[in-house]
């Protein structure tokens, strides 16, 4: 079963998710029609988010018109938030999930951080890739498994994109990791819940606490 559906199904599940206590009763910064937003389980750098899809889709590029706009929608409200310390979001997502992604669950979701960190310049470093600007009316136009990279400034998501080639799971974290020195990449052994807890109630702080039937 799918770990983001059923947490969507039972926000409480977060409480056996991590193994420090967790001081509120799930872990929803921001329910928008058909989108929520969650802290990233595992935060590398702060703030950290991850946007995931109420559907169970496997990627972006399998999002419908309504979704991507919820989405950007989503996005302009955690840009307005004050807290990504730049003002602009970078975003990455391991496109698809199977044994030739480096998606580690397969469930649509973007990672947001701080555009300070600049993984569409890694990912276009590394690889050869293709410009792409995700809006209401596009996406990523390749059905199988990719890596994302771009920035969301305000009104949409420009970045780069290139199907994957072999990389291992979890492409953009280890790539974070070794950007900032960091040995710890993988979010299933390091939880880091004191910058998810920092979030929220920074989030929390000048934004009513949502429901995921929040709309």
């Amino acid at each position: 079963m799918c770990m983001f559906c059923l947490e969507l199904d039972s926000p409480s599940l977060i409480h056996d998710i991590l193994h420090d206590p967790w001081p509120f009763p799930d872990r929803v910064l921001l329910s928008l029609g058909s989108v929520v937003a969650f802290p990233g389980l595992g935060p590398l750098v702060y703030p950290y988010v991850l946007l995931i899809t109420r559907r169970h889709i496997s990627s972006m590029s399998e999002t419908t018109c309504e979704e991507r706009a919820d989405m950007l929608s989503a996005l302009a409200r955690l840009r307005e938030s004050g807290v990504f310390p730049s003002g602009e979001i970078a975003v990455f997502e391991h496109g698809g999930c199977g044994r030739h992604s480096s998606s580690c669950i397969d469930h649509c979701h973007l990672h947001l951080i701080d555009s300070v960190h600049s993984v569409q310049a890694t990912l276009a470093g590394t690889h050869s890739t293709e410009p792409v600007m995700i809006s209401e009316a596009e996406t990523v136009a390749y059905a199988g498994s990719y890596l994302f990279a771009g920035m969301f400034r305000g009104e949409c998501i420009s970045g780069v994109y290139t199907p994957e080639a072999g990389e291992p799971p979890q492409f953009f974290r280890r790539a974070l990791a070794a950007s900032i020195g960091e040995e710890d990449w993988n979010w299933r052994l390091q939880m880091n819940s004191e910058w998810m807890v920092r979030l929220m109630a920074a989030f929390r702080a000048v934004n009513p606490s949502p429901t995921l039937t929040e709309v």
